[in-house]
């Protein structure tokens, strides 16, 4: 932690611009965390939908298929 606050001070030149610099990073850095976390939601949740439509799809042209693909069967065979 010592190095970051020395590379700060160094780059800004006085701790208060220094302090701002730290602060204006570390939100950023917040903000495209949370971007990328609510596109990896987007992401899984569309996934999961075209997941479960593509098994809904089978079971309606393959009745034989509705034991095989139902939803607790799928779930159980995602677990890892």
């Amino acid at each position: 932690m010592d190095e970051i606050v020395a590379a700060y001070l160094k780059a800004e030149g006085d701790a208060l611009a220094a302090l701002n610099a730290a602060i204006r990073d570390a939100l950023a850095d917040l903000t495209e965390k949370e971007q990328r976390l609510a596109k990896a939601d987007r992401l899984i949740s569309r996934g999961y939908v075209r997941g479960r439509m593509d098994a809904a799809l089978a079971r309606s042209a393959d009745p034989d298929r509705s034991e095989r693909d139902s939803p607790a069967r799928v779930e159980n065979d995602c677990d890892i």
